[in-house]
């Protein structure tokens, strides 16, 4: 019995040494980024656009944010699935280095419209991310519509998740550690009733 015991904790342990360390596999190492646009815009004035980028991560955020107005048109099924759909109204392009970058825009004619913000980043940490931002330009401060889009920050991966489980080889040896005390245990109360 002593050897069977000797026997699975050697090949416990061959499956974890063999099993080397945590790898990423096929999700990469970069790190998911969220957009923000937002607009104010009133009739007769030059549109504001506000754009930030934010990741769970502490390296500086770099690349490049371009901000699109689309004159929107009545929503259809069709036309959401499209998105955007209408005609461009104004387009600008800027670098962003980490901090929420304000860029003036033109004057728009009062009405409806739609803000789409892409982050595409330096090539490094990062992926790319897209939103979305209806609203109204009027003769007051404009009225945002609806919700943001949040970017997908797929960038690459064509969304798969990434490797956020980090290392967990330690989960291993203190299963491996579990079950040789239990076996052990075990052994030792087999034993036992078997000299009395």
């Amino acid at each position: 019995m002593f050897g069977k015991v000797i026997a699975f904790v050697a090949a416990a342990t061959a499956t974890v040494l063999l099993a080397g360390p945590a790898s990423a596999g096929s999700y990469g190492n970069k790190v998911n980024t969220a957009c923000n646009v937002r607009i104010t815009a009133q009739a007769g004035k030059a549109i504001s656009a506000y754009i930030d980028v934010n990741a769970n991560a502490t390296n500086k955020i770099s690349g490049t944010v371009t901000i699109r107005v689309y004159e929107q048109v009545a929503k259809t099924p069709a036309r959401v699935a499209a998105r955007p759909a209408g005609r461009l109204v104004w387009s600008t392009s800027a670098h962003y280095s980490g901090k929420p970058l304000s860029i003036r825009g033109p004057v728009l004619p009062a009405g409806r419209a739609e803000a789409v913000g892409t982050f595409s980043a330096d090539p490094g940490t990062y992926l790319d991310c897209r939103c979305f931002r209806d609203f109204r330009t009027r003769g007051v401060a404009a009225q945002h519509l609806g919700k943001q889009g949040s970017g997908s920050g797929m960038g690459g991966l064509g969304g798969t998740l990434p490797n956020t489980g980090g290392p967990s080889a330690w989960w291993v040896y203190l299963g491996a550690g579990l079950v040789l005390a239990g076996g052990s245990s075990v052994y030792a109360s087999r034993r036992r009733r078997l000299t009395v």
